[in-house]
């Protein structure tokens, strides 16, 4: 039964948004109408929704006041006695709704401290006073080990007789995992890599030879209805000895508790222990299940209707398991990951409800990884610098099998100039991945950007061998062979060349793409490329790199990563640059914590004293600008 059903026009749909994640911090089940299963018709869905609702909040405003859809729902509502009103504008409510109480919300951000949002929040929880207290996630705690041993957990084998469910067998692995490789010391073989292995192929001398691994864990799952049956044995490659199996047949509401029984049984046989869970207990079946298809949907290659998709499961889990720590931190992050690249306007909406939803999860569990990545991508690009760095370092800690983290993080240290540590990150990446050919290729491409063209080449080149049947390899060792050759190839018409950019800047317009910018100076014109960014900057204009391809790219908050790309060199080599930094808080940064940009240490010019000079001048920062 749905908890809370949200009638609202399409025009107040971001304070559906905020409305739907503040309830659901509060542990209540919601519904609103962007949930529809595309087979069922629209209005057989909202009208069982709606009556099986034991809340209704109705969002009133101007438009909402004209919709007949929205005033028969809340008709529907109040006959029942399940009414709760909220107004997001001065609009004058039609009768008989002007009659019943109405909750001020004009301008609410999301914030729960907001007295209007408290009293539609009271209204509903003495609707909702019988709903009895959800059980949550279990994690195990990270405890200092040894690091000499190196675990490849294979995907345990689907038994229960159908194909489609492979995600849920791969899905507890995967979980199994992350479980286990949250113990510090204790190296563990990413996802991508030994995943690959199934079947025939789960030879251990296969998986020695290309994964190195010391230690190999394997089983099956079987599952029947809320019953699992989860079978496991770890087995050292060396000897072929088995060190410990296991048979374990649970409610799936255990599936948390069980988890943490594995690790701690495979954690005793590798001479190693885990420290207790904080906590025990259950967790809805059906919630775990929209887990697991979220993690698979991601897991594919996430495009923006992957992640759209990804995000409506994860709003489905926590609805029905409202304290499953890591779901809320996975939602916040995967919807992190959606705000806007080039304009703060977009997002607008999303960012209180990311907010809401990490928070969610730190205060179920402080150390949820994904939460903490997801509280740094809220913070605006171009200022925040240090505690953006702070959060991605912490999630990273929490989560270093979470490749989406470590990714994440190192575009952080990018963003500042950190390029070596960057890589550094990369390189710890690949090491426990080596079987993904995004990791494979984005590592390249960091190496390009840290100035070691040569190295970034053959790691591409060797990327592209490993993995001949993925596209990204290639696509990355081309990005590097172009931005390695792009002076060359103009050398001959860099004017047609500054014709071509000069349009291209045009029809991007307002956003100021750095790429472009940084194009410009490799072709000799950096007074034009200059004079480009400096307008940008002072008109307050949205700075991004350029357009990428659709998947993964970096959110806006990480835009400053161009700045640190082999294309802008040319830039950076100016004394000009200095001001550009200063512009952008990056001095503000470097000079608090005394880490300066690799890059420093290479340039004709005194890049310290540089951003001193003009410092002095009192030159505004772009983030102020920004907003305000």
């Amino acid at each position: 039964m749905t908890d809370v059903f949200i009638s609202y026009a399409r025009a107040t749909e971001p304070q559906a948004m905020l409305a739907a994640a503040a309830l659901r911090a509060q542990g209540h089940g919601v519904w609103r109408d962007d949930e529809i299963p595309a087979h069922l018709p629209y209005a057989d869905v909202i009208e069982e929704r709606l009556r099986a609702a034991r809340a209704v909040l109705v969002i009133w405003s101007a438009e909402a006041a004209q919709s007949q859809w929205v005033r028969a729902e809340a008709n529907v509502a109040r006959e029942a006695g399940t009414l709760v009103q909220m107004r997001v504008d001065g609009a004058s409510l039609p009768l008989p709704f002007s009659e019943i109480q109405c909750a001020d919300c004009t301008g609410w951000d999301g914030t729960p401290a907001h007295t209007g949002w408290q009293r539609v929040a009271k209204s509903i929880d003495s609707l909702l006073a019988a709903r009895p207290v959800a059980t949550g996630e279990v994690r195990a705690q990270p405890d200092p080990r040894r690091a000499d041993r190196l675990l490849a957990v294979l995907p345990f084998d689907n038994l229960s007789g159908d194909a489609d469910t492979g995600y849920f067998s791969d899905g507890v692995s995967e979980e199994i995992l992350h479980t286990v490789s949250r113990t510090k010391g204790l190296r563990v073989i990413g996802k991508a890599s030994s995943f690959q292995f199934r079947g025939a192929d789960k030879q251990t001398r296969r998986v020695v030879a290309e994964l190195g691994a010391t230690h190999i864990l394997d089983g099956s799952v079987r599952r029947a209805g809320d019953r699992i049956r989860i079978s496991a044995q770890l087995v050292d490659t060396a000897s072929h000895e088995s060190l410990w199996s296991e048979r374990y047949d649970r409610a799936l509401t255990d599936i948390f508790a069980l988890q943490d029984e594995i690790a701690a049984a495979i954690a005793q046989a590798l001479d190693a222990h885990f420290k207790p869970s904080q906590q025990r207990g259950a967790v809805d079946p059906e919630a775990y299940d929209l887990y697991l298809q979220a993690r698979a949907v991601y897991d594919q290659d996430s495009t923006s209707t992957d992640r759209a998709r990804c995000v409506s499961l994860l709003e489905r889990t926590v609805a029905l398991a409202p304290d499953f720590a890591m779901a809320w931190g996975q939602l916040a992050m995967f919807r992190g990951l959606m705000l806007p690249k080039e304009s703060d306007a977009a997002g607008g909406m999303i960012r209180p409800t990311v907010k809401v939803e990490a928070e969610r999860a730190l205060a179920l569990d402080p150390e949820c990884g994904p939460a903490h990545m997801a509280l740094a991508l809220l913070i605006p690009a171009f200022g925040g610098y240090a505690e953006r760095i702070r959060l991605a370092r912490r999630g990273y800690d929490l989560a270093p099998a979470e490749n989406s983290v470590g990714h994440l993080y190192a575009g952080c240290l990018l963003a500042v100039g950190r390029n070596r540590e960057a890589c550094r990150i990369f390189d710890e990446i690949v090491a426990r991945e080596p079987g993904s050919p995004y990791s494979q290729g984005v590592r390249a491409f960091f190496h390009f950007a840290a100035g070691a063209t040569g190295r970034a080449l053959q790691l591409a080149e060797e990327a592209v061998a490993a993995f001949p049947g993925s596209a990204y390899p290639a696509y990355m060792r081309d990005q590097i062979r172009r931005g390695a050759e792009f002076v060359g190839a103009h050398s001959d018409g860099a004017s047609a060349a500054l014709v071509r950019l000069e349009a291209r800047i045009a029809a991007t317009a307002p956003v100021c793409h750095l790429t472009h910018v940084g194009r410009a100076a490799q072709l000799g014109a950096l007074d034009q490329a200059f004079a480009w960014l400096d307008d940008a900057i002072r008109q307050g204009r949205p700075l991004s790199i350029d357009p990428a391809p659709e998947g993964r790219g970096f959110s806006r908050t990480l835009a400053s990563t161009g700045l640190f790309a082999p294309v802008c060199a040319a830039l950076r080599a100016d004394a000009r640059f200095a001001g550009v930094a200063v512009r952008l808080g990056l001095y503000d940064y470097w000079a608090e914590r005394g880490i300066w940009p690799d890059f420093a240490e290479d340039l004709s010019y005194d890049l310290k004293a540089a951003c001193r000079q003009a410092d002095l001048l009192g030159l505004p920062r772009y983030r102020e600008i920004m907003e305000g």
